[in-house]
């Protein structure tokens, strides 16, 4: 039986150094990118604003409002709403803006009023955001400056997390900050970002016109279009001062139902574009044939890192929850005298305290190759945490210091969120949905 154990916590080690690896390279990349901030020249293009929305009457008014308050000529930009078979007051509400073009679809989904609202569209960019993103003041500025660059298909901001009710909204908003510090990495090293979000995403139409536009075989329309647009040879860059407020759930069923979709939708796009995605990758041209400009190139690596991670984090999923069982117990200490003892003991397990504890007790413990593995993977991914937060100037309070204190079981219902995807994406017969 010993040797079962043993044999089963070697295992767990090289797992764990496997996710390690993964967190060591994403630590490096965003190192480097902290010393690498993109300067970018003069850019007033005209822009096209597309606003999807259906049953959205508790939001569109803000929105537009946001959208009004930009930093940005108003003669330069068109505001055009979707309403995508709406029983609420939605359209009512955008007749109110004299200035917004309201055009109307029978609920056909996001996807296809995404693609009704282009065809009205004036102009080459087109901004694309969800009724419930409100946009601050200069987003819309910064997102079309990486644009002069013609070898830049998309531009994506900085998300921040507006309706922080509960631990779990808390959570969300540490999640959305450490995201977007990993796009914004990916995006200065490599020119080219991951983990595409289009509640604020702006597109070169001309890109779209070569890559195919929103499709609706797949839960994450966004990612999908992403990755082609990588497959076509663009780039998609992460404009980390260009900030939007978005608003995610606030229960446990809403939380689930959201990020299933999410990840069951990555898995999709990732099937549907495999063969291409692949000729690109082993394709020997690095060169960026869309831009003007013979220095820029067109690295395949944050591509590879979706394909890599998104499978990754698909197997870590399966062997997660076992491998974090038998491993409380198989260090759970034999001298538990009292509830206190077994709790703290836990409590170390479940938060920031265990590597720093572990870190402590070196001196008697000692360390070995596998368990350095865990100690510095905490200590990098809070180290992060609290980067992002500071470089998007997010609001912490005492539930946000408490979603970061106790953010490993945060990771592991999102381990189990990705558990309920793959038996969904398995099993799932009809690949297109309705939003």
């Amino acid at each position: 039986m010993s040797s079962i154990i043993n044999t089963l916590m070697w295992t767990f080690g090289v797992i764990s150094c496997v996710l390690f690896s993964f967190i060591l390279f994403t630590c490096v990349i965003i190192i480097i990118s902290l010393f690498k901030k993109p300067k970018y020249s003069f850019y007033k293009p005209k822009v096209s604003i597309i606003v999807p929305a259906h049953n959205e009457s508790k939001n569109i008014a803000t929105c537009l409002k946001h959208i009004h308050a930009s930093r940005y000529p108003v003669e330069l930009y068109e505001v055009i709403v979707i309403d995508d078979g709406s029983t609420d007051d939605t359209a009512k509400i955008v007749k109110s803006f004299k200035d917004v073009k309201l055009l109307y679809t029978h609920h056909k989904g996001k996807s296809a009023a995404l693609n009704f609202g282009i065809k009205y569209c004036k102009h080459e960019l087109i901004l694309m955001i969800d009724a419930d993103t409100m946009l601050h003041p200069d987003a819309l500025q910064k997102l079309v400056l990486p644009f002069k660059d013609e070898s830049v298909g998309a531009t994506i901001g900085t998300y921040k997390v507006g309706n922080r009710k509960n631990m779990l909204t808390a959570f969300q908003a540490i999640e959305y900050s450490y995201n977007n510090l990993i796009r914004m990495g990916f995006s200065r090293v490599f020119h080219d970002s991951v983990w595409f979000y289009g509640a604020m995403s702006c597109y070169r139409k001309s890109a779209l016109d070569q890559s195919g536009y929103m499709f609706s075989d797949t839960l994450t329309e966004d990612m999908d279009v992403a990755i082609r647009l990588q497959n076509k040879g663009y780039n998609i860059i992460h404009v980390y001062d260009a900030f939007s407020t978005t608003q995610v759930p606030e229960t446990i069923h809403g939380f689930f139902k959201q990020r299933i979709r999410w990840w069951t939708g990555v898995l999709q796009s990732m099937r549907k574009n495999s063969k291409q995605s692949s000729r690109n990758i082993f394709s020997k041209s690095s060169s960026n044939p869309k831009s003007k400009n013979p220095e820029s190139k067109h690295s395949k690596i944050p591509l590879i890192f979706v394909y890599l991670s998104q499978w990754w984090w698909s197997l870590f999923a399966v062997l997660a929850f076992p491998m974090f069982t038998i491993q409380i117990f198989y260090w759970l200490p034999y001298n538990l005298a009292t509830f206190m003892d077994a709790f703290m003991y836990l409590f170390r397990w479940f938060s920031i305290f265990g590597p720093l504890y572990s870190v402590y007790m070196i001196p008697e413990w000692g360390i070995s190759f596998f368990s350095a593995f865990g100690i510095l993977a905490g200590l990098i991914s809070v180290t992060f945490i609290i980067v992002s937060v500071t470089i998007f100037r997010d609001t912490v309070r005492l539930r946000e210091v408490l979603a970061i204190v106790f953010y490993f079981p945060y990771t592991l219902v999102l381990n189990m969120v990705i558990l309920i995807s793959i038996v969904k994406y398995a099993f799932y017969e009809s690949r297109g949905f309705v939003k």
